[in-house]
């Protein structure tokens, strides 16, 4: 956990943000040392979220996320319509990078 707050530390430091968007996979993992994982699979990402996070998605639908590139951390999500996905100037799944000019909020509730 605390190689996990200092990848945020170095985010939020580093001011990068990313963008993917694409359709959604949640998947759920048992592991042997963690226990059940949640996570959402977007185009090459992988990122872990809460439960109850990962309860709010419907599966195959298509959303644009925006997270922090070093802890994962989501920070805000958007559903899209299929007219919305994949506009001209994107390729399909493809990630962005936003450059963020002061703080950043990450109220949600993701680990």
């Amino acid at each position: 956990m605390l190689r996990k707050y200092q990848l945020l530390g170095r985010d939020l430091r580093a001011g990068e943000v990313h963008q993917i968007e694409g359709n959604i996979e949640i998947k759920l993992v048992n592991h042997r040392a963690y226990g059940l994982r949640y996570y959402i699979l977007l185009g090459k990402e992988r990122l872990s979220v809460h439960q109850t996070v990962a309860l709010t998605f419907k599966n195959g639908d298509p959303y644009r996320l925006y997270y922090l590139p070093l802890s994962s951390t989501v920070l805000s999500v958007e559903w899209l319509s299929e007219k919305d996905l994949f506009d001209e100037d994107s390729s399909e799944n493809e990630t962005n990078h936003l450059k963020t000019s002061g703080t950043t909020d990450a109220s949600l509730g993701f680990y």
